[in-house]
C-alpha cells in the first residue's frame, strides 16, 4: 500500500559489482520504489547448492518476483554476460504475480483511502525509533479503541514509495485497508517530524 504523487520506477538495478577479492561474491545497488538498497549474493556453491543470500533487503524479500528478477540478473553477470546498467525492471515487475507492493497509488485511489483513513480512530500513545529509511520503531497505538504494541520498519522519504514492514503486533491481514493505511500514514508523519 504505497502512495506518491510523482511516477517512480518500481525496481531498477543501478549497478552490479564483482568483489575483486572474491569473484564468487557480487553486490548490486538497487532502487526499489525509490529506496536505494544493496544486495549481496555469494555464488561459490552456485552449481551444487544455489545462491547464498548474504544481504537481501527486506523490501526485496517481501516480493518474491522482484527478488528473483534481481537475483537472475546478478546470476547472468556471474555467468559472464555483460550487462549494461542501469537496468529498469519496472515493466517486468508490473506484470508479475503477486502484484508489486511498491506500486504507487493513483491520485483517486489515494484520495479514497485518505477519506477512509480519516474515519479511523488512531492514537499514537508512545513511539521510539532509530534510523531513517528504514526507521526501526517500537510503538504503542490505540486503534479504534483497542490498544496494542508493534515493532516494525518504516521506509519513507521524498521521492520514495512509503512501505511499512511489520515485525510484531497484530496481523496486518486482520486490519482493514483503511486501518493499515492510517497506521502507515501516522508513522510516515512521525518519521518526517523526526527528520525536521
Amino acid at each position: 500500500m504505497a502512495e506518491m504523487s510523482a511516477p517512480v520506477s518500481l525496481l531498477v538495478v543501478e549497478k552490479i559489482l564483482v568483489d575483486i577479492t572474491d569473484p564468487h561474491r557480487l553486490s548490486a545497488i538497487v532502487t526499489v520504489g525509490g529506496h536505494r538498497l544493496e544486495v549481496v549474493l555469494d555464488f561459490s556453491r552456485y552449481e551444487r547448492l544455489g545462491i547464498e543470500y548474504v544481504e537481501m533487503p527486506k523490501l526485496l524479500d517481501v516480493h518474491r518476483p522482484s527478488q528473483q528478477a534481481v537475483t537472475r540478473l546478478m546470476a547472468r553477470v556471474y555467468e559472464g554476460e555483460r550487462i549494461d546498467t542501469p537496468v529498469d525492471l519496472t515493466e517486468q515487475i508490473r506484470q508479475s504475480s503477486p502484484a508489486s507492493p511498491y506500486e504507487p497509488l493513483s491520485a483517486a485511489q489515494r484520495a479514497d483511502l485518505e477519506a477512509l483513513a480519516d474515519k479511523v480512530n488512531l492514537e499514537i500513545l508512545d513511539i521510539q525509533g532509530t534510523g531513517y529509511a528504514p526507521c526501526t520503531f517500537t510503538a504503542k497505538l490505540r486503534l479504534d479503541g483497542r490498544e496494542f504494541s508493534m515493532v516494525g520498519e518504516m521506509y519513507a522519504g521524498p521521492g520514495r514509495v512509503p512501505f511499512l514492514s511489520w515485525r510484531t503486533g497484530p496481523d496486518p491481514g486482520s486490519l482493514s485497508k483503511a486501518q493499515r493505511y492510517a497506521i502507515q500514514r501516522a508513522l510516515v508523519r512521525w518519521q518526517n517530524e523526526q527528520g525536521d
